[in-house]
């Protein structure tokens, strides 16, 4: 690979430095004319100027308790529906098919309209 040619007297470099800086001036000019005009031209007056501003939002806690609540209630109902396969399973081994038929096996005792021996 060929490398630059990089001057070594101070004149030389002098003069480099000099036309580098008149380039960056130029350029600078240029570039700072030119979004002014360039920016004018494209603006849509419909759009604000303003960014958009980011609203602050509050912290929401959960209750005290929430969570530990809710996992009660899921431990609950988990054993409600094992004891209720449990019931249906002896009740299947037993042949009683429905709570109303267990209803029917099991004796009313004194909820019949008993009317006492003696008149009022």
């Amino acid at each position: 690979q060929l490398t630059a040619h990089v001057p070594t007297l101070k004149a030389n470099l002098r003069a480099k430095e000099q036309k580098t800086t008149e380039h960056i001036k130029i350029e600078k000019e240029v570039a700072t004319k030119a979004p002014v005009e360039d920016t004018a031209s494209f603006q849509d007056p419909r759009i604000g100027q303003k960014g958009a501003i980011r609203q602050k939002r509050n912290l929401a806690f959960h209750e005290a308790g929430k969570f530990q609540m809710e996992a009660q209630r899921l431990r609950m109902k988990s054993q409600l529906e094992k004891l209720q396969s449990e019931i249906s399973s002896i009740a299947r081994k037993t042949g009683i098919s429905s709570a109303t038929q267990l209803a029917k096996l099991v004796p009313k005792g004194a909820t019949e309209d008993d009317q006492p021996d003696l008149e009022w």
